[in-house]
């Protein structure tokens, strides 16, 4: 076999038809694009070369290159130098490789400069460098090694693919350039994406990359969509001008699309772009594990399961998706959410948002909620949202369950509920402003948890047939009662449980020295507060001897104690005070 230092040398050559020879790089020596060729002629060719892939030599015979399914782009010509534009030496061995059944374009280290190399009106008028084809999959050196980088002015798609199937991207990074596209306004439909796929997404893989700067979507799946058995995993997306990552896709809850390991950093919608883009933004039939958002800020949102288009009856595009194991932090709260769960029957669970202004949103009904912490909102914590309150959608945030949620330092309440039928099992409110805030809707429970260290209320329950039971904080605590009316200050610890709308107290024996004729109570908390004023007889001490006496909770939550049942007045002198008793009423 026959071997040149390079192309130029083998094309400058006369060879015979039936010859295997090698060349040892494409440009030169050791530059990556070293290949073998099998010389043909013309006639057996049957076509003319493309100069990438094959090649016409002195004399007129043709060196065909020589591949198993999977290339090289830098024997098609590709430099990798990150000046000479690669984008038709890449999609022609991308082109070759679908035309002889499919394998792997591989891309050796290198920065691959891409620009605008097709325009195709498949799914109306979208530009594009690299064409994904069907059962292609193009794979780098890894994300420090590989990188694609858009050309300036070239306000295209990176990858594209308009009814995907068997295809991928893996291995490499992506940098669309999105401080010196000319096109930043989505409107125009030529905002560049990291890698969009369009109508049909079969069996696609991206993984193992880190897609950077782009305009509009990271990832977008896109149109008509339908996917199925598809993985997005070990991604990073930075920077992006519209949803970080985001999927279309219909009627389908036996898509079986897996989303894992995917870290979302610096989301910054473009100009001309809906300033409430979302880091994650599928729609139905997507399972994520381990989602990271970082640097949330504006109008933006972290976990978004959407609702679907205007076509979707009552957002049914938006069901059965699943998120476990995820991180959501903001920069500066604005208006930002951390999961806005638009979906329907969609779970979250293990998960931790921090410094959004709103933790979740729940605006479609039967989904839940388990193990989440949410921390540092400057608004509401988990809210369940009426559809009054956002006619655009058709249900409301009903019917859902949340357990084991913790809510701490919101700036207004920890659990903000104004929908049906919704079910807090063991959450836990601290230090918020409100606890929980139950301000419209019926038939909503809350079982067990914790409401303690809340600024204004523990509860605050403005709908109807509310049950509250188990609530520590709430249904269950203590408080320090201090008496008046005594030379020195008199304290003890009271003990109380709500049961419904029935408070029960342990009143602890509380007895001083008298110094004036009047005896009350204070510390009563605002959750304590009965119905309406009620009385209540007990024990008690007067001049240090024991008396039936008489105990009165007002309305507004004042405490006044009386030596008899008729009332009177103490002396004032000797002891007094009131032994431990039990008592309840209606709050």
């Amino acid at each position: 076999m026959k071997i040149f230092e390079n192309l130029a040398n083998l094309k400058a050559s006369k060879l015979t038809a039936g010859q295997l020879t090698s060349t040892k790089g494409f440009y030169q020596a050791g530059d990556g694009g070293g290949a073998t060729y099998l010389i043909k002629t013309s006639a057996d060719y049957g076509g003319t070369p493309d100069e990438y892939r094959d090649h016409t030599i002195s004399g007129g015979t043709i060196a065909v290159l020589q591949t198993e399914g999977s290339v090289n782009v830098k024997q098609y010509g590709a430099v990798g130098d990150g000046v000479a534009d690669d984008t038709a030496a890449i999609q022609a061995a991308a082109d070759a490789v679908s035309a002889s059944g499919g394998g792997v374009v591989y891309y050796p280290a290198g920065t691959y400069l891409v620009s605008r190399g097709i325009t195709t009106t498949d799914s109306g008028t979208q530009h594009l460098a690299i064409r994904l084809n069907n059962f292609v999959y193009h794979k780098g050196a890894g994300i420090d090694a590989t990188k694609i980088h858009l050309a300036d002015g070239s306000d295209c798609h990176v990858f594209y693919q308009f009814q995907a199937d068997h295809c991928g991207v893996s291995d490499m990074t992506i940098d669309a350039n999105r401080a010196n596209q000319t096109v930043q306004n989505p409107s125009t439909g030529n905002d560049p994406a990291g890698i969009i796929i369009i109508d049909l997404a079969l069996n696609v893989q991206l993984k193992d990359l880190y897609i950077k700067n782009t305009p509009d979507y990271g990832i977008g799946f896109e149109g008509s969509m339908n996917a199925r058995n598809c993985l997005i995993e070990n991604v990073t997306i930075e920077n992006s001008g519209g949803d970080s990552f985001d999927a279309k896709n219909g009627s389908n809850l036996s898509a079986r699309n897996i989303i894992s390991n995917l870290t979302v950093l610096d989301l910054n919608p473009s100009v001309g772009q809906d300033a409430r883009q979302a880091a994650v933004n599928p729609r139905e039939g997507w399972t994520l594990n381990n989602i990271k958002v970082n640097n949330l800020s504006g109008d933006c949102v972290g976990i978004r399961f959407n609702a679907g288009t205007s076509a979707d009856s009552g957002g049914e595009s938006g069901r059965e998706n699943r998120c476990s194991n995820f991180e959501i932090r903001a920069s500066s709260s604005g208006t930002t959410v951390g999961i806005q769960a638009d979906g329907r029957h969609c779970q979250f669970s293990n998960g931790y948002i921090e410094g959004t202004n709103d933790g979740i949103w729940v605006r479609q009904s039967e989904q839940s909620f388990s193990n989440i912490s949410i921390v540092g909102v400057a608004n509401d914590g988990f809210k369940a949202i009426d559809n009054t309150v956002d006619p655009t959608f058709a249900t409301a945030g009903e019917k859902c369950q949340a357990s084991n949620i913790i809510v701490r330092g919101a700036g207004d309440a920890g659990f903000d509920l104004s929908t049906n039928q919704n079910r807090l099992s063991n959450c836990i409110a601290n230090d918020n402003d409100r606890g929980f805030y139950i301000h419209t809707g019926s038939n909503n429970s809350i079982i067990g948890g914790e409401a303690t260290g809340n600024s204004t209320t523990a509860v605050q329950d403005n709908a109807t047939a509310t049950i509250i039971a188990h609530l520590y904080g709430y249904s269950q605590g203590t408080a320090t009662l201090t008496c008046t009316g005594m030379s020195a200050s008199t304290t003890g610890t009271m003990k109380y449980e709500i049961d419904g709308d029935v408070v029960n107290i342990s009143i602890p024996e509380m007895i001083g020295t008298s110094n004036t004729t009047a005896f009350t109570i204070t510390g009563l908390p605002s959750v304590l507060i009965p119905r309406e004023t009620s009385y209540f007889m007990l024990r008690a001490r007067d001049n240090s001897a024991a008396i039936l006496g008489m105990m009165q909770i007002s309305d507004s939550g004042n405490i006044t104690m009386f030596p008899a049942v008729s009332g009177g007045t103490w002396t004032a002198s000797n002891q007094k005070g009131v032994y431990a008793t039990g008592i309840s009423y209606i709050i």
